[in-house]
């Protein structure tokens, strides 16, 4: 007789509730907000941008000396062309005037042209904003301006050569008939001896100018590689010409024009107050320093008394430019097992200014998404720390250190080790409980609200979390008593984003399925609680899966609440989580609530497939809760066209979504004739030859073939017992020979004597009677 869910299936309906697509979002970056409009999005974006390599810095370097190289001839030769004319031009022949008078003309439009080139794309942009290689809008608009001044580096080379070849050519003229000049008696013009020196120094000066600009040319073709692709320049042009004209990714190419910038306007900035200037550089400090260098920055500024106040405040903006730059080195992954990451703990601990620790803070937050990096003992060092920096007045550090626990917490290799310190009595323990409720409850921000219910579910989903449990469920707020049902109710029904909604249903879930005794159907509120959660079951994707998730938690084995979730329709919504596509409104509110502006930090990414089959797989086994040992509650669900939805789900790619398919499916049919003859008649009696589909699906060695066959086997026997009719069909159809065969030959698939073969005896014994 099925009495309901067994214990084993309560554990395993836990073990699902544990790491979900929320763990997921959250462990992305906790600080990664909405991007603001304008300048402080930029900004943000430049603080992450990947540091050029040696290769592209060579190359920027290079390009800005053959730029300067130039720019220096040219001045020279516009100096000596202007002395030449305003001294001797009235001894120059007519054609070498007026080819000095058009290079003159020429260089000093060109010095405009290049400086008006220069500024015409980065005028008044700081350093760190063209480096903003990734992102995509940008990316045709920076290649434009690169392409349109390397066309013009060209083409004033060009023009410089259409003028420069005929000047020499008219110097050697002018030399070749005036060369007698030296001679006594030769009867030359006065100071035509000297107009011919003159004229030699300046045709020297126009050939080394153009040489620079043939080199500036080369150098820029070699360090924004504009040029041909790797295969063309293999296949037809010499080695020691392919890395003028290689071609470079989107990437490199701005990172290298970033570099250029940089180094043209300030080359001997230092990173400190490189990244000081955020109105004129603001380039991060990884751009200069390598991680050891930054690692060694942070120590140093740690250590001694600093009594002398100047000197601590240039020490503290020292500090903070390398935590910055570590920060954005941990987001890039680009830290490793030798870091010095106890170095982090302690400034996070000790550091001399709250901004600092802030900024360690944040450093061990993106690492904590990172297990294979930093170590577990750092970690776990990490939490006294952090929590003394959560009851900060700053609402910024409690931002920081609230993400920097819950992304430690969503660890699946350590998440109990660090569980166990954040909730260990300490001088921190209790006052950070309550300094997190409180945050849950009514933060300060709508993202400290968001971190505090994230970490709030996650303490109380512990197997070590009886501490958050029974705080969370006599916590009383500042304005009256806001209990634990209360709380959750109200973050499900008022919270301004999807993750606060989402995260109140996951703590009540979690609740539930640990102190079942404070709230099932004894909690003054349970009633309005469960409203809120059936309303949830019709917002996105990921507040459903948690509400899903909650009333489970809340109907196992108490026909109170269940009759509360009917009554509040939750059948029907139930029923339409079952059907697809679900909704995802991400941040929408689900009771038509506009988030404020100040609200709009917080972002639910995009939802992933498999949360699709954890809604409906929660709500298959709500369904199916609702419906054990209840006619009544069966008929309503049939009534609502469950059954065809629940067929369908059994062909399912995902394994549990077919099993609480099934499982419902059992539900329904335990003792109701009419739904069993329903079922058995689902497309002209072929749904026992749907179940041995499901069979197959799941041969091999899966880990969840036991319970596949099992439910295939608990609900042909709830089918065919007492039913002749879908006893001949599912003969008919080869479940017979099916199940035979699982026991038979196919045990090394399933446990001896498990409750797969046991239940799948039991299907078969009743197969194996004589047809009447």
């Amino acid at each position: 007789m099925d009495q309901g869910p067994d214990e084993d299936e309560k554990k395993d309906f836990h073990q699902h509730s544990g790491p979900s697509l929320r763990d997921e979002e959250n462990k992305k970056d906790f600080l990664q907000h909405v991007k603001p409009s304008g300048w402080n999005a930029a900004w943000e974006q430049a603080q992450d941008a990947v540091a050029p390599s040696k290769e592209i810095k060579r190359a920027a370097n290079t390009l800005v000396w053959c730029e300067q190289a130039q720019q220096s001839m040219g001045w020279l030769l516009l100096t000596q062309i202007g002395v030449l004319l305003g001294s001797f031009g009235q001894l120059m022949s007519r054609g070498v005037c007026l080819l000095s008078w058009g290079i003159f003309t020429l260089e000093a439009i060109l010095k405009y042209g290049r400086s008006w080139a220069h500024s015409l794309y980065f005028r008044d942009v700081p350093c760190a904003i063209v480096a903003l290689h990734d992102n995509k809008d940008d990316h045709d608009t920076a290649s434009a301006s690169l392409v349109v001044f390397g066309y013009f580096v060209l083409m004033a080379t060009l023009l410089e050569v259409s003028l420069y070849a005929p000047y020499v050519y008219a110097t050697l003229g002018f030399w070749r008939a005036n060369r007698h000049c030296d001679d006594e008696g030769a009867g030359c013009p006065d100071g035509t001896t000297r107009l011919i020196d003159m004229l030699m120094i300046t045709m020297a000066i126009a050939c080394l100018h153009w040489a620079s600009s043939l080199g500036t040319v080369l150098a820029f073709g070699a360090a924004m590689g504009m040029g041909i692709s790797a295969r063309a320049q293999r296949s037809s042009l010499p080695r020691c010409l392919s890395r003028f004209v290689r071609k470079r990714d989107e990437r490199d190419r701005l990172m290298c024009l970033t570099w250029w910038v940089h180094m043209a306007r300030h080359r001997h900035l230092s990173a400190v107050v490189a990244s000081a200037q955020p109105s004129d550089c603001g380039l991060p400090g990884h751009w200069f320093k390598s991680k050891k260098e930054l690692f060694r920055i942070v120590e140093e500024c740690d250590k001694g008394d600093h009594v002398h106040l100047d000197t601590s405040r240039l020490l503290w903006v020292s500090q903070e430019m390398a935590l910055r730059a570590l920060i954005s080195l941990a987001k890039q992954k680009e830290l490793d097992k030798d870091d010095d990451f106890a170095l982090l703990v302690r400034v996070v601990r000790d550091g001399r200014t709250e901004s600092c620790r802030g900024l360690a803070a944040t450093a061990i937050a993106v690492l904590a998404t990172q297990p294979d990096v930093l170590p577990l003992n750092s970690l776990i060092e990490a939490v006294v720390p952090l929590k003394r920096l959560a009851r900060s007045e700053a609402v910024e550090h409690v931002e920081v250190a609230l993400g920097a626990l819950l992304n430690a917490s969503l660890n699946e290799r350590s998440h109990e080790f660090v569980i166990a310190p954040i909730l260990e009595s300490n001088e921190f323990g209790s006052s950070f409980m309550s300094c997190l409720i409180r945050h849950a409850h009514i933060g300060h921000t709508t993202r400290c609200q968001e971190l505090a219910v994230g970490l709030l579910s996650r303490l109380v989903g512990s197997r070590k979390g009886k501490r958050a449990r029974t705080a969370l469920m006599s916590y009383k707020g500042e304005q009256g008593g806001v209990r634990g049902v209360q709380l959750c109710t109200d973050l499900i029904k008022h919270g301004a984003t999807s993750p606060i909604k989402a995260g109140g249903a996951a703590v009540l879930a979690e609740i539930a399925y640990w102190e079942d005794w404070q709230v099932k159907g004894t909690d003054p509120h349970i009633e309005e609680c469960i409203q809120a959660l059936v309303k949830a079951l019709e917002a996105g994707q990921t507040i459903a899966f948690s509400a899903a998730k909650a009333l489970c938690s809340l109907a196992y084995k108490n026909q109170a609440v269940k009759v509360t979730i009917v009554r509040a329709g939750g059948i029907s919504n139930l029923v339409d989580l079952l059907k697809g596509p679900l909704p995802n409104f991400g941040l929408q509110d689900i009771n038509g609530q506009i988030p404020r502006e100040e609200d709009s930090r917080s972002i639910v990414t995009s939802v992933k497939p498999h949360l699709e089959d954890d809604v409906r797989s929660d709500a298959a086994r709500a369904l199916r809760i609702l419906a054990l040992n209840n006619p009544q509650h069966q008929k309503l669900i049939a009534e609502a066209k469950a059954i065809p939805l629940l067929i369908d789900l059994m062909a399912s790619k995902s394994p549990k979504v077919q099993v609480q398919a099934m499982a419902a499916l059992s539900g329904l049919s335990f003792r109701s004739t009419t739904i069993k003859d329903m079922i058995g008649e689902w497309d002209d009696g072929k749904f026992f030859s749907r179940l041995m589909d499901v069979l197959k699906s799941s041969e091999g060695h899966d880990p969840m073939a036991e319970a596949i066959l099992e439910k295939v086997a608990h609900v042909t026997h709830s089918l065919i017992e007492g039913n002749e009719s879908n006893r001949q069909k599912a003969v008919k159809q080869g479940m017979r020979e099916k199940l035979q065969d699982c026991i038979d030959n196919k045990k090394s698939n399933y446990k001896d004597n498990g409750k797969g073969v046991h239940s799948a005896e039991r299907a078969l014994k009743i197969l194996q009677e004589k047809l009447t």
